[in-house]
């Protein structure tokens, strides 16, 4: 999966560790459902 520096460095932090690369896939794979506030940010 194609990764920015920003994402590589949090998943290096002790608390991010238990996340792992398939959650992240599934996610990506089928998000939830979200809203899309008024400053573009998607809302989950």
């Amino acid at each position: 999966m194609k990764t920015t520096a920003y994402f590589r460095e949090m998943r290096n932090r002790p608390d991010r560790a238990v996340i792992r690369d398939e959650w992240i896939l599934r996610t990506m794979e089928a998000p939830g459902a979200g809203e899309v506030q008024d400053d573009g940010r998607i809302r989950q």
